[in-house]
């Protein structure tokens, strides 16, 4: 079983759960979980499992998940059990922090060493979009935006270029701005089904 103190809840997957509590039946729940990329799902069910942990014992919910990648001991029973030390877990933690720290860093990252590749459909001619006419009232956030990606080298400046599409200035909450691409009107219909490649 592995400790995650990001998981709220204690998981088990569907294969683990029939080797280790075989014809069990599970009861039905309504909890949604959350992966760490946002998508939602339901859990197969949950059953009540007796833990045992030195001097405490305590009967805790388990959810049943079709794939995982192992057993999670969540914060549920993290309010349980409340003897179960964590320190080892934090020691690693910051050695993982310190031994990679430019991964975990504030600034943008960047991939050494691969090469990503467009791969357009057969016989496509370069379509070079003029630019939108941008809100006088957004010019300056713009161009700050603009000046802030080349200064972290997302964005470079190029002599010329046989293609271009036009940008789209989204306005964020905190009333900066966001520069997207609208390549709908360039590259959608021109690029191949698995149009990226990498070397």
């Amino acid at each position: 079983m592995e400790v995650d103190t990001g998981s709220a809840l204690s998981i088990i997957p569907k294969k683990e759960f029939d080797q280790m509590f075989p014809n069990r039946k599970l009861d039905s729940t309504d909890v949604i979980l959350r992966t760490f990329s946002g998508e939602k799902f339901k859990p197969l069910g949950v059953t009540a499992v007796n833990v045992n942990y030195n001097d405490q014992s305590e009967i805790l919910s388990l959810y049943v998940v079709q794939k995982g990648g192992g057993i999670l001991f969540g914060r549920d029973w993290f309010r349980k059990i409340k003897k179960v030390s964590v320190e080892n877990v934090n020691v690693k933690t910051k050695e993982l922090f310190d031994q990679h720290a430019s991964v975990f860093s504030d600034n943008i990252g960047c991939v050494k060493g691969i090469k990503g590749n467009l791969i357009m459909k057969d016989n496509v001619e370069p379509v070079f979009m003029k630019a939108r006419p941008i809100p006088y009232a957004l010019r300056p956030k713009v161009e700050q935006e603009l000046d802030r990606l080349k200064e972290e080298g997302i964005i470079s400046k190029v002599p010329t270029s046989e293609w271009a599409t036009p940008i789209v200035p989204i306005v964020k909450k905190s009333g900066g701005v966001r520069i997207c691409g609208d390549f709908k009107v360039t590259i959608k219909s021109a690029a191949s089904s698995g149009s990226i490649s990498f070397t």
